[in-house]
């Protein structure tokens, strides 16, 4: 490999869940998914199935759209603040 190509670090399920749900990821994927406390807790620290995965992918890729959007409308009130304007 040379030095200009840029490796990837390893990603485990609880590294992808925490970076869309950095606090209280247990709780949420609880409440994602419908499952108890403790399911949630054994999905984010051990092994998820490939089903149950990709419904967790599809809940989570849903989550970031929510907080995209709630991001841009944050992003243009700082704008308008910015600018003087209220």
């Amino acid at each position: 490999m040379s030095p200009q190509e840029t490796v990837e670090p390893a990603v485990n399920d609880a590294t992808v869940i925490r970076g869309v749900l950095p606090r209280h990821s247990v709780k949420h994927v609880s409440r994602l998914l419908g499952v108890p406390i403790g399911t949630a807790h054994e999905w984010l620290y051990r092994r998820l199935s490939a089903t149950r995965r990709r419904e967790l992918a599809d809940a989570l890729l849903a989550e970031m759209d929510k907080q995209d959007v709630e991001r841009s409308a944050l992003r243009r009130r700082l704008a308008a603040w910015s600018k003087g304007e209220d």
